[in-house]
């Protein structure tokens, strides 16, 4: 099981250094690059009054990691996370 985590962890790492860099080479004129996971609800409300934020003069990474992140357990909710595909949140 190591060795697919570390496979998986290196397929992750590469992918987040390929979009990086295509980024960094075809998206010069830019305000900001937003990269948001498929599997996740936002408020797009309160990313688009923080991207106005922003000062395009600045090179600053943001990142924000949830510690202890909401799963939907609920069995009537559509979009359920049932424990076993999910143990250990």
């Amino acid at each position: 099981m190591g060795d697919r985590h570390e496979l998986h962890s290196y397929s992750v790492l590469l992918q987040s250094y390929s979009y990086a860099n295509y980024v960094r080479k075809n998206c010069t004129n830019v305000k900001a690059i937003l990269k948001v996971d498929d599997d996740i609800a936002w408020n797009v409300e309160k990313v688009f009054n923080f991207l106005g934020e922003i000062d395009p003069g600045e090179d600053v990474l943001y990142c924000q990691t949830v510690l202890k992140p909401w799963v939907e357990r609920r069995k009537q909710e559509r979009w359920l996370v049932s424990l076993i595909s999910t143990p250990l949140s």
